[in-house]
């Protein structure tokens, strides 16, 4: 792990602290790498995503942690992180990404959230239906490239994963609506006194 992200890593370091995990987990977005070899210094990977939509949506965008540097593309076309839904359409729609490592460990961790033409929210996220290979071949980040060669991906674990977790506190980029919600309540009710203590007089020395 290097300390470099989509967005300035500064930005993101804090104080670990413990967090409670709801039952499901914290986050469907995972911290994924080739199932078939480790990282090493220097190395290239290539991921893609493939999912459908009944409509091209009225927004969307997509956060992207690389670790350590990365690109990403939409359909065949080259994207800034960010917002994303011109670049989005009816039917099958690709997200691809090359991510360089520096050294250390390597991983990359996405969640794309939007609105549909109905109103209606939708997320896609960094999972184990992801597709990667280590090498590039010709037409790999458009949406009729046949991936099926390439190797399945490996999870770590979702965003209170380590080593990750120890410096970057994504919690707030990488889940949804829901899934921060579940966060919080499973904190809530850690916090929570048993019944009845709460009432207890005070202690007097």
């Amino acid at each position: 792990v290097a300390l470099c992200a989509a967005c300035s890593a500064s930005a993101y370091e804090f104080e670990p602290a413990a967090v409670v995990v709801p039952p499901n987990g914290a986050s469907r977005s995972k911290w994924l790498w080739d199932s078939k070899s480790d990282a090493t210094n220097g190395c290239v990977s290539f991921y893609r995503k493939d999912f459908e939509l009944k409509s091209a949506p009225r927004a969307a965008k997509i956060d992207v942690f690389f670790d350590d540097s990365g690109s990403l593309w939409v359909n065949g076309v080259p994207k800034p992180v960010g917002s994303i839904g011109d670049a989005l359409r009816s039917g099958r729609n690709t997200l691809a990404f090359e991510l360089h490592n520096g050294h250390g460990v390597s991983a990359i961790n996405f969640l794309l959230t939007g609105t549909d033409a109905e109103g209606r929210t939708f997320s896609v996220h960094s999972d184990e239906q992801v597709r990667v290979s280590r090498t590039a071949e010709p037409g790999w980040e458009k949406p009729d490239f046949d991936d099926s060669r390439w190797n399945a991906v490996t999870t770590f674990g979702d965003v209170l994963a380590q080593p990750w977790s120890r410096y970057f506190d994504i919690r707030s980029r990488m889940t949804t609506a829901e899934e921060r919600e579940a966060l919080a309540a499973a904190e809530r009710a850690a916090r929570a006194l048993p019944d009845g203590l709460d009432c207890e007089p005070p202690i007097v020395a």
